[in-house]
């Protein structure tokens, strides 16, 4: 449809070619308003005339008249068409319609009123041309004047619509039609969040829900139930503020993404001991779900709305509030964290941040490891101390461990891992929710399954000759790989005693052995004992003493047992060898290559220590993990193995059935063991562990936790969780894609307001 403005002179013309010029031509002009809901349109004349036909067409002019503006049925536009009629002698008059148009005024008067019917002035709005559906035009940001009118000319034709722009609202029309529009309209306050802070009109918040409130305080991003405080601007007593909550819980029992599995099964989709509620405002009818409305009771007062969010991490609602039922002030998306803080104990030497912290990159991939359960890894307090002050024993010379350098290395083992130096004094202010995460460059730790007499140590046996009283002892690299363990000397598992419990010696000379002649025996293996006058039958004076191994004929023996006899007679070189130096007076006075009247070698069995293969990190309890940070091992590694620890001690990979310790799960969260889920003990590992990513077809060919390790070096059986054991090799990353969704599902469960006992 063509548009018109009207009070313009507007030419309508028609062909009528078959039509000789002159003849006589009648025009009428109709009108129609736009009709009413249901009715029909009742079209009128507004114009008529005569004209000639010229040059086979007819054409008149007409000054557009537009409708009327005011009264009942006042409009901006109507529609308009001509008709045309020729006589014909002897026929039937020839006919012609055009084409309707729309004649319309350019321009539209609003005044606006307050409640009570009086001018209502400087209301803004903005006003929209809609043609077919389709805003053609707008003018923006206009205002009404002191007298609450405001006249908008030049418009374009099409329909007009009002937004009026906050702070106000339209409570009704008393004119809605034509060119003058009279609306009542009430100036709403503009509601605000004084907490959280918004930045127009938005803000995403974290809100930390293991950490405790503190009541009667500021409200803060602590606490799991979380304190909302609201501000009216200009505020007054019986003034409302209103505000909505859509909750977004998080479904945490949705089936696992492993070949079809569902290892969880659950009540309800959140585990929450707590439903999210409000506390605070009156529930009114405009909205029922989620909506209500506080009445300041005070001028200027700040009302606080108190939302439980519950324990789960990730969780996430939004939080409007506005002036009227609309609540669309301020808008605050609220999304569930728990922040577990940890310090550090390092010694003195150990190459730290400049903030005295782990190294940035790890940091970083801790952050987003933890990041993904929605954990907050937060550094509390760094606690270092000098080499004077370690543990008995923990300190031990590089050189000991093939180490490039000189000085020392912190060792730690399952004997000192719990051995706060001195001067450390680990800061309790953060517990429960603070992890004392305990460095060290190389940590070890005892097999517990030792044979008696080891008190919680594996022993072995070595057996060497020594042929001079002063020789140097090798551990043999077969010999090593058969014990399969780590030999320690000088180590603090001990209790600061050398890595050699005892040293067994015996002479190596026969018992028949006998000096010189008087009927002495032969040595072992025949012929006339040295030094003899003949052995004829006993021919003059006692026979000589007999060898000084020996003692009335028998192998002399003794055992060096205990740090004060066994010390003074080893020197270290490095981890796989020492000097042995036999005392005197003692086997050192008669030991030899060979056997002679006077020496022989020596037996000697070294009672020794072992400890397992050196390990990357451990899990403590009672919140504290060790984990080695070295400059031998990668930074994301060592990331990825504080994670896993991390992930022990707020109970991680929980396995079915529940239960105390690192077998607890979430009310209403089961989840399977292996072949059938995902979750073992044992198999070569300490604690439980996760078995995701490793083929359900493989899972089922192990029966029983007695079953051997998992076989590293077939690819499909390594697991690809974090919480995969790994802790038996030199490097974990195969295993460092972060949580899986089996275990993230279970970590975001958790209640962590305790990292020594979540629930």
């Amino acid at each position: 449809m063509t548009w018109v403005p009207a009070g313009q002179p507007r030419t309508f013309s028609s062909q009528v070619r078959s039509i000789a010029d002159g003849a006589e031509a009648k025009y009428q002009v109709h009108v129609a308003r736009v009709p009413r809901p249901g009715q029909a349109a009742t079209w009128e004349k507004k114009a008529e005339g005569t004209v000639p036909v010229t040059r086979g067409a007819v054409s008149f002019e007409w000054n557009t008249e537009g409708p009327p503006t005011a009264g009942d049925w006042g409009q901006r536009y109507w529609r308009a068409r001509y008709d045309v009629s020729i006589p014909q002698q002897g026929r039937a008059p020839i006919q012609a319609q055009s084409q309707e148009v729309a004649v319309f005024h350019d321009w539209v008067e609003l005044t606006t009123l307050d409640a009570e019917g009086q001018p209502l002035p400087n209301v803004r709005f903005n006003l929209n041309i809609v043609v077919g559906g389709r805003r053609v035009g707008q003018r923006r940001n206009l205002r009404t004047d002191a007298q609450g009118v405001l006249r908008v000319t030049g418009l374009q034709g099409g329909d007009v619509g009002i937004e009026f722009v906050s702070p106000f609202v339209l409570v009704s029309w008393e004119s809605g039609t034509g060119c003058v529009l009279r609306a009542r309209v009430r100036q709403i306050k503009r509601a605000r969040f004084v907490f959280p802070r918004t930045r127009n009109g938005r803000a995403n918040h974290k809100q930390y829900v293991n950490l405790p409130d503190v009541a009667g305080g500021a409200p803060r991003d602590e606490g799991q139930r979380m304190r909302f405080k609201l501000k009216l601007d200009d505020g007054k007593s019986g003034d409302k503020i209103f505000f909505k909550v859509e909750f977004r819980a998080t479904q945490l029992l949705t089936a696992s993404e492993t070949a079809g599995e569902q290892p969880f099964q659950g009540l309800n989709p959140r585990n929450d001991v707590t439903r999210p509620s409000i506390t605070g405002g009156a529930t009114p009818g405009w909205a029922p779900q989620g909506g209500k409305e506080v009445t300041l009771s005070a001028d200027g007062e700040q009302p606080e709305v108190v939302v439980d969010l519950g324990p789960c991490g990730g969780d996430q609602f939004t939080f409007k509030i506005g002036g009227d039922e609309r609540c669309g002030d301020d808008t605050v998306v609220v999304t569930n964290w728990r922040k577990v803080y940890y310090q550090v104990m390092a010694p003195a030497g150990m190459a730290l941040g400049n903030t005295r912290d782990m190294h940035a990159s790890i940091k970083g991939r801790m952050a987003s490891r933890l990041g993904r359960a929605f954990i907050e890894w937060s550094h509390h307090r760094t606690h270092t101390f000098p080499d004077a002050n370690a543990p008995a024993g923990s300190l031990l010379p590089k050189s000991y461990f093939r180490r490039r350098g000189r000085g020392n290395i912190f060792v730690l083992t399952d004997r000192t891992a719990n051995a706060t130096p001195a001067g450390v004094n680990f800061d309790a202010s953060k517990d429960p929710r603070c992890i004392k995460l305990r460095l060290c460059n190389l940590n070890c730790f005892f097999d517990p399954g030792a044979p008696p007499g080891g008190a919680g140590h594996a022993v072995s046996n070595l057996t060497v000759n020594a042929t001079s009283a002063d020789f140097l002892v090798s551990l043999p690299a077969e010999r090593l790989r058969d014990m399969g363990r780590l030999f320690l000397l000088e180590s603090a598992m001990t209790g600061g005693d050398l890595g050699i419990r005892s040293i067994r010696w015996r002479a190596t000379v026969p018992t028949t052995y006998v000096v010189g002649g008087g009927g002495g025996a032969p040595p072992a293996g025949g012929g006339a004992p040295p030094g003899g006058g003949g052995g004829g039958g006993g021919g003059g004076g006692p026979p000589p003493p007999p060898h000084p191994g020996l003692n009335a004929g028998a192998q002399r023996t003794g055992t060096f047992t205990g740090r004060a006899q066994v010390a003074p007679l080893i020197t270290v070189v490095d981890a796989y060898s020492f000097r042995v130096a036999l005392p005197r007076p003692g086997p050192g006075d008669y030991v030899g290559a060979a056997v002679t009247d006077t020496e022989c070698p020596v037996e000697l069995t070294l009672q020794l220590e072992l400890a397992s293969d050196t390990g990357l990190g451990l899990n403590q309890g009672s919140g504290a993990v060790l984990a080695v940070y070295s400059p031998d091992i990668a930074p994301n590694v060592t990331a990825d193995v504080i994670a896993h620890e991390v992930g022990h001690q707020i109970h991680q990979s929980a396995s079915s059935g529940g239960g105390a310790g690192m077998n607890a799960l979430p009310s209403g969260l089961v989840r399977r063991s292996v072949p059938a889920g995902t979750a073992y003990v044992g198999y070569g590992h300490q604690g439980p562990h996760c078995a995701y990513g490793i083929r359900r077809a493989t899972r089922q060919t192990v029966s029983s936790t007695a079953s051997p390790a998992w076989d590293a070096s077939r690819a499909d059986q390594r697991g690809t969780c974090i919480m995969f054991g790994q802790n038996n090799g030199p490097d974990p990353s195969f295993a460092s894609a972060g949580f899986c969704p089996d275990c993230s599902r279970i970590i975001q469960a958790k209640n962590l307001s305790s990292v020594l006992n979540p629930t």
